[in-house]
């Protein structure tokens, strides 16, 4: 099983886009909503450190999907300043100050990188994303009970 757990579809997921911080701090988090969201259209128990093959890319891209609009999200509320990032709710963030000899670089840079990413990138892909999770999802099915009424 290639990314049987919630915490390898995180990792694998990072690994495909440049995110911001609060976004990718929160990936586990964002991973196991997508599995119960699959195990409640499925009606069949998923457990988080042992996924089946056959959601493994539904949760994935579902996944990708939501972690591409929360970056969007950020991208749409931060203030940036001749490129540089400028962090102002709730944390502190410097890109580049030099004062003299002193020079301090850097907590924001990655936040920079993210933000130049998400510009290049379409808002269109989480769409994408969600598209292909729902075609697959509909192709996994659902679990169906009957019962035999006698009136």
């Amino acid at each position: 099983m290639v990314l049987s757990t919630v915490g390898s579809i995180a990792t694998y997921v990072a690994s495909k886009f440049v995110l911001p911080a609060g976004v990718s701090g929160n990936l586990v988090t964002t991973v196991d909503l997508q599995r119960i969201k699959v195990q409640n259209f499925t009606g069949n128990t998923i457990d988080s450190d042992s996924i089946e093959e056959k959601y493994q890319d539904v949760i994935t891209d579902f996944s990708k999907a939501d972690v591409l609009d929360e970056a969007f999200s950020w991208a749409a509320t931060v203030a940036t300043s001749g490129g540089a990032v400028l962090i102002t709710s709730g944390t502190t963030g410097v890109d580049d100050v030099k004062l003299d000899d002193l020079s301090i670089q850097s907590k924001a840079d990655a936040e920079t990188k993210a933000l130049n990413y998400l510009t290049s990138m379409a808002k269109e892909t989480p769409n994408i994303f969600r598209s292909q999770a729902n075609a697959s999802l509909i192709n996994l099915g659902r679990r169906v009970n009957f019962k035999r009424s006698i009136s």
